[in-house]
């Protein structure tokens, strides 16, 4: 069975007749008789009462009209979606390495109109979605990737990003300005579960983070939201405050120590190939006006 088994059924069960669905499909009555009779044995029974020369559907034959009345709606679906100069809205995809979206969707359209994709990945997987077509940009940082002409990669610098401890009052910690990532080793310390980095630095150090307290931004937002209530030792980043409101605002609750290691400082860039420039460039003049 086919597609034109089923549109040459549905045509006969429209006319009701052989005769009047063949001129109404400008083909012979006797081509239409046999793919009748064909989708008839494939199925294994009738699919017409003939009465008086006229052919009138059975509960077989009204069951298979149902389906293929959704079938031609499925058919005039993919031509209305694959029609000539009727494509959907093309819509950019951005991944990045981290949370850091709101500093674009503050300006974004203003500058484009077209759909926004984001995508939170570790930063093994930055190359690999640039390289796919997957991302058509991405904030990272250099670790896997290198600007290249002749690859054709770009980048621009967006945030310097430096990892830090949220410190409560009552932490033996309590008062400390700078913390040795080695000092944390084994420590149950909150952090947000996008937070890929740590890994990495944890990787790098030599040391055992306990990341199991790993956190939505829902559970995040309940501990750092509110004005009142204990907070938790919590690893943060400099990229988080995105004003000096933000930052008194964190300090008031608690000490903010810079944590110092192998990787606890990085640059991020926004890359993305030249070739792409073009198709690119309101968005990218929006991350410029972003992060400057």
């Amino acid at each position: 069975m086919d597609s034109t088994h089923l549109f040459y059924f549905k045509a006969i069960a429209e006319a009701e007749s052989l005769t009047k669905a063949a001129q109404t499909l400008h083909i012979s009555q006797p081509a239409l008789s046999k793919s009748l009779a064909g989708l008839e044995k494939e199925l294994g029974r009738g699919l017409f009462n003939r009465v008086g020369g006229r052919l009138y559907l059975n509960s077989d034959g009204k069951a298979l009209l149902e389906y293929a009345n959704q079938v031609d709606f499925l058919f005039m679906q993919i031509r209305e979606r694959f029609a000539a100069g009727e494509r959907e809205p093309e819509q950019l995809s951005l991944y990045s390495i981290g949370n850091y979206f709101s500093f674009i969707l503050r300006d974004y359209f203003q500058y484009d109109t077209r759909p926004l994709s984001l995508k939170v990945v570790p930063n093994a997987q930055i190359a690999e979605s640039l390289f796919s077509g997957d991302a058509d940009a991405a904030i990272a940082d250099d670790r896997y990737l290198r600007p290249s002409r002749e690859m054709g990669l770009s980048r621009i610098p967006v945030l310097s990003e430096q990892l830090l401890l949220m410190i409560p009052g009552e932490h033996p910690l309590s008062g400390r300005r700078r913390v040795d990532i080695s000092e944390l080793t084994g420590m149950p310390i909150m952090r947000l579960n996008s937070n890929y980095w740590l890994e990495e630095i944890a990787a790098s150090n030599g040391v055992e983070l306990n990341l199991s307290w790993s956190v939505d931004s829902e559970t995040w937002n309940f501990y750092w939201g509110s004005r009142s209530g204990d907070i938790p030792l919590s690893f943060d980043t400099s990229a988080s405050f995105v004003t000096h409101d933000m930052l008194r605002s964190r300090r008031r609750r608690c000490d903010i120590a810079r944590v110092d290691g192998v990787g606890t400082d990085r640059m991020l860039y926004l890359w993305y190939f030249e070739r792409n420039g073009e198709r690119l460039a309101k968005f990218l003049d929006c991350v410029r006006l972003s992060f400057q």
